[in-house]
């Protein structure tokens, strides 16, 4: 019979032997596969939990950040205070000028008047650029974690567009 020549039974065997390392080949690609989606797949998790502990940060320093933007205003209203009460006292100077420009005494309790009014200014400029010194460089922190964050989403977006591309 045609079915049992030695030339179409070598053929046969040539295909079965063909097919049969296809399919070894088949395997071992399909458990690199595997294996690399595996890593993938603990890779994507580590940059969730990178992204989730960095919105908490991002959470805390907004709260930091609320917290000392209070307290910066706080400062600035107490700053606008000591303006104001060096306001109130260069005015009681130049009364107490007015009234009582002969008595020596007097004259020397101005001139401590003044430097009380020069000690009080330099406070109120001090704690002025404080306060903004600490205000901006928690604006930059803040927008620096933003970009860590947003770097980190786009790695994590990456990452499960290569698994897709990897299962399919």
């Amino acid at each position: 019979s045609p079915l049992k020549s030695p030339r179409l039974q070598a053929l046969m065997k040539s295909f079965t032997y063909a097919a049969e390392e296809d399919k070894v080949k088949i395997k071992r690609s399909y458990l690199r596969l595997k294996k690399e989606n595996k890593k993938l797949g603990r890779e994507k998790y580590t940059l969730f939990q990178q992204v989730e502990t960095l919105g908490e940060a991002l959470k805390e320093l907004r709260a930091e950040y609320e917290d000392e933007k209070e307290r910066a205003e706080a400062l600035a209203d107490q700053a606008r205070q000591y303006k104001l009460e060096a306001g109130k006292a260069g005015e009681e100077l130049s009364n107490l000028r007015e009234s009582q420009s002969q008595n020596v005494n007097f004259k020397r309790e101005i001139h401590r008047m003044r430097e009380e009014k020069k000690s009080f200014l330099k406070r109120v400029k001090t704690v002025e650029s404080e306060s903004e010194l600490k205000v901006a460089g928690l604006t930059q922190e803040m927008e620096a974690l933003k970009a860590q964050k947003e770097d980190l989403e786009e790695s994590y977006k990456n990452t499960t567009e290569n698994n897709e591309k990897l299962r399919d």
